[in-house]
């Protein structure tokens, strides 16, 4: 956007062959402020776009940390969710046996209906829990490998174009 009056940049092609950038004074014109050429705008980012290339060896470093952590993760989330399970599980015997001791009549009616309620209560809460876990994105480390690369050829590619 233009600095002075926040309206959108517009590109123009002159002669066919040279790019120049200007506001489009959507908000009325003003003075004082020229068309800026392509080539001084590259100048300009060139900088910026430097300064966020990796270098390769931070890249690399990057690269084995993101597999770690990725690595990690899946173990993190598998433990997580077999002990889930497991509780779950846990939760579903207790009110199993709990039902064969009401039909035994092993259980008064009042420790049977605080007994049920705490168990169907854990039962959701545990339901909800595995629900609410977030999937683990499979492509993770792939697309932040692919990331890395990109910003360690940053530079190249933009002075390439």
């Amino acid at each position: 956007t233009c600095g002075v009056c926040d309206c959108k940049i517009l590109g123009e092609q002159k002669k066919k062959k040279y790019n120049y950038y200007h506001c489009t004074f959507s908000k009325g014109r003003h003075t004082g402020i020229p068309y800026v050429p392509e080539n001084k705008l590259v100048e300009m980012f060139r900088e910026p776009v430097q300064n966020v290339t990796l270098p390769e060896d931070v890249a690399e470093w990057l690269k084995e940390a993101l597999k770690e952590s990725n690595k990690n993760t899946l173990e993190l989330q598998e433990k997580r969710l077999n002990s889930l399970t497991n509780e779950h599980e846990r939760a579903k015997t207790r009110l199993s046996k709990l039902y064969d001791a009401k039909f035994d009549e092993s259980v008064e009616e009042e420790v049977f209906k605080a007994k049920e309620s705490e168990y169907k209560t854990q039962l959701i809460e545990i339901k909800a829990q595995m629900d609410s876990m977030k999937p683990v994105n499979p492509n993770f480390y792939e697309d932040g490998c692919r990331t890395l690369e990109l910003s360690k050829r940053l530079i190249f590619q933009y002075e390439s174009k």
